[in-house]
């Protein structure tokens, strides 16, 4: 376990918790949430990595799904939010932007 205190906040990175939901998570953590870098593993096999806030998925992150397509962008309240690039595993691209997980407008 790692301690510090940053900008006046505590956080500690501590060992693979998982939690009731079939989750695990490694990261960082401030007053008993995830916030700051971490990897979050789901019961399904996907895996996300990236920025934790308020202990939800928030900022920039790579999820690689358990079907092998990978999202990798903005992430907001635990959604794809912003500009992110969805690589199907069948190598077809999607590059836009992206609204509560759905493509939002056009995209290339």
């Amino acid at each position: 376990m790692i301690k510090a205190e940053v900008q006046g906040e505590y956080k500690e990175k501590l060992p693979a918790i998982s939690f009731a939901s079939g989750c695990t998570y490694t990261g960082e953590w401030v007053y008993g949430e995830r916030e700051g870098q971490g990897i979050q593993t789901f019961p399904n096999g996907s895996t996300y990595e990236g920025e934790f806030k308020g202990n939800k998925i928030n900022g920039k992150g790579k999820i690689v799904y358990e079907d092998g397509d990978i999202f990798e962008g903005e992430w907001a309240e635990g959604a794809a939010n912003g500009f992110g690039v969805y690589i199907h595993r069948n190598g077809a691209i999607h590059e836009g932007y992206w609204a509560d997980n759905l493509q939002s407008g056009q995209g290339v």
